[in-house]
């Protein structure tokens, strides 16, 4: 199928999910705001109890591993601060939207939810040891949100779906990304980029979800949040967790180190912290599941 009609296609398929609660839609029209402060926050997230709940929940899991319970918002962006509480509002809402009917054998929820909980706390640590403590927040929606497209695939093209799986399984060598253009005609990436965009997600987010399976990187992603992406997305693969529907993770490539100013050590300590984190990571993600 030609690539601009899928895409169409896909928009129209992607116009019948649920739409995003009516807390994050707002919450995204004011991520730009530089007047927008903490008592506007927890206004607007109280508005969904349902959503605010899920919230505190997260923030009492031992991800964070506060030792005195968290039980009113103003708590929560008191200790977490006021842009983790945006991106975790963020995140958990979206989690909370997206189809959860179709799922693969070759393809759990569970497994693709904790291999994305992983990479979120990867990036973030990443960043924090690049001296990016500003981005911190907006990397962990990158991370936790990097496979969204895979959801969109499994529940819009099911059977092509599973054959993208399938070859990727039955061909040890063959990426699932390639193996979804090669079946579908886009990859996830570009899938989950069209989801955020149509839910006028930041493009600080979209395009390094975009991206991160392109051989170039467009003009308009950041090179190196795409490349802390690409490091965040398979580590969690080289210490088995969480399952992201290949056999096994890619090679590292020279140029993301690089470019990140990484060597081979600094990948082996971030393999040892991804592993120490297990129980912390498995926390968050029974928290937003």
């Amino acid at each position: 199928m030609d690539k601009e009609i899928l895409k169409k296609k896909l928009y129209a398929r992607i116009d019948e999910l649920p739409a995003l609660p009516v807390v994050i839609s707002r919450l995204l029209a004011l991520l730009e705001d530089p007047e927008f402060d903490m008592s506007e926050l927890t206004e607007l997230i109280s508005q969904d109890p349902a959503l605010t709940a899920k919230v505190l929940k997260v923030a009492n899991s031992a991800y964070y591993g506060f030792a005195q319970e968290i039980d009113t918002l103003d708590r929560a962006v008191a200790v977490l601060g006021l842009n983790m509480i945006k991106s975790l509002t963020l995140s958990v809402g979206v989690v909370a939207v997206l189809p959860k009917e179709q799922e693969s054998e070759l393809l759990s929820h569970a497994g693709l939810w904790l291999h994305s909980v992983a990479a979120a706390a990867v990036i973030r640590e990443l960043g924090r040891r690049l001296g990016l403590a500003q981005e911190e927040d907006h990397l962990f929606v990158v991370g936790l949100l990097h496979d969204v497209g895979k959801i969109v695939l499994l529940h819009f093209f099911f059977d092509l779906y599973q054959q993208a799986l399938r070859e990727t399984q039955e061909r040890q060598d063959l990426p699932l990304f390639m193996a979804e253009r090669r079946v579908i005609g886009l990859d996830h990436g570009d899938v989950g980029a069209m989801l955020l965009s149509r839910w006028k997600f930041p493009p600080q987010v979209v395009q390094p979800i975009m991206a991160h399976h392109h051989h170039d990187v467009s003009v308009e992603a950041d090179p190196r949040d795409t490349t802390m992406l690409r490091m965040a997305n398979l580590l969690p693969q080289l210490v088995g967790l969480g399952r992201d529907g290949n056999p096994r993770p890619p090679a590292i490539r020279p140029q993301d180190l690089e470019l990140l100013g990484l060597t081979r050590p600094d990948v082996d300590d971030l393999c040892r912290f991804t592993k120490q984190s297990q129980e912390s990571i498995q926390a968050f993600f029974e928290a937003i599941t």
